[in-house]
């Protein structure tokens, strides 16, 4: 799988970190920003994780950070569809993502 710049939907376009993210994931996202570290997000579905997600890596980019958003059900199925084949795939991924750097 290529890892593209991130490309976010049309219905998420005018979102607005400010306005749309909450006080207490905001210093969970600036706190990331120092550390570079990754966000995680979980919760049930309909409750806006996406929504504030993509506001949080609109600012990332705006702050000219790299941002990799990942389904993670998606990702999960693909690495482990990888898990034991004889190719480089799982570690050329796994490497990318242990050193990505933002």
């Amino acid at each position: 799988m290529q890892y593209q710049k991130l490309k976010i939907p049309k219905r998420f376009t005018n979102i607005n970190y400010e306005t749309d993210v909450p006080v207490h994931i905001k210093e969970k996202a600036e706190k990331v920003m120092i550390s570079r570290n990754g966000l995680y997000i979980y919760g049930r579905s309909g409750i806006g994780k996406t929504h504030i997600l993509f506001a949080i890596a609109k600012m990332f980019e705006e702050k000219k950070y790299r941002v990799i958003f990942l389904n993670t059900s998606v990702f999960l199925k693909e690495l482990r569809d990888e898990i034991g084949k004889n190719n480089t795939y799982t570690s050329s991924l796994c490497d990318y993502l242990i050193n990505f750097n933002g």
